[in-house]
């Protein structure tokens, strides 16, 4: 016996396309060169808005063109129930040149916490953090893995 799970991607014209815009908005404000994804999935117990980030808006810049090489990919869910909205990181650090000859790359932590509420506290949560990993970004620099690769977007 087999089953296949099938998940439907709604457009953002819902009651979420305000905040959808705000997380776009605020993070291009930050990063202009890199690359954000944000949209709404309708789940099977509930909706959620999906949200994914990296420093490397070219795919084609970036190694092997594999999303999951972006030196700064993040990914967060947006938990949506009835009108309480929580915003949770599902994986992600600021990949770095190791210290250790052994290790093929070290990882920065970029501190987010769970956030819970409406859509403008939510809202404003992002904006502060994409300020703060820009802060991250800027004071790694060259100490980025691969970061003569990605100047352009550093």
């Amino acid at each position: 016996m087999s089953f296949t799970v099938k998940i439907d991607f709604i457009e953002p014209v819902t009651i979420y396309a305000e905040l959808i815009n705000d997380i776009k908005a605020n993070f291009y404000k930050q990063f202009p060169n890199g690359f954000c994804q944000v949209g709404m999935n309708k789940g099977l117990c509930e909706n959620t808005i999906g949200v994914s980030i990296g420093l490397v808006g070219d795919l084609k810049a970036v190694t092997s063109q594999i999303r999951y090489n972006d030196p700064m990919y993040h990914t967060f869910l947006i938990f949506v129930k009835d009108d309480v909205l929580s915003a949770e990181l599902c994986h992600g650090s600021l990949k770095v040149k190791p210290t250790n000859r052994m290790y093929a790359m070290e990882s920065v932590k970029t501190k987010f916490r769970k956030t819970t509420g409406n859509e403008d506290k939510i809202s404003k949560m992002y904006a502060k953090w994409f300020v703060n990993l820009k802060a991250i970004v800027t004071e790694q620099g060259d100490n980025i893995y691969s970061a003569e690769q990605y100047k352009d977007y550093i």
